[in-house]
């Protein structure tokens, strides 16, 4: 998957931001969506014909709403009845985090 070598201010904090709240959601199991998510409270719903421009995670996969990365089958996964298995719900979280680091600038 193509990294981004650069990222405005503002774009590169909220990847950091959702980063680190990815790697709270691998330790304690909490569930992530648009609400929580400092991407999209930069990238999503500014303009509805065009959600997610400039999101480096749209950049990557050029679908809108996180589509095409770990956290669709992280996010359905939660959807499930019986509750959640942890270890296979810290794997898929655990996706979506190395796909969000994969997203930052390459240093040099």
């Amino acid at each position: 998957m193509p990294m981004q070598t650069q990222m405005d201010e503002d774009t590169l904090a909220a990847l950091r931001a959702s980063i680190e709240h990815w790697q709270w959601v691998v330790a304690i199991a909490e569930p992530i969506g648009r609400s929580n998510c400092a991407l999209c409270d930069v990238f999503r719903g500014r303009d509805t014909l065009e959600d997610c421009a400039g999101c480096p995670v749209r950049a990557v996969t050029g679908l809108k709403y996180c589509e095409g990365t770990p956290y669709g089958e992280y996010e359905n996964y939660l959807d499930y009845d019986p509750p959640v298995e942890d270890e296979k719900r810290i794997v898929l979280a655990q996706a979506e985090l190395d796909f969000l680091r994969s997203l930052l600038p390459q240093e040099g």
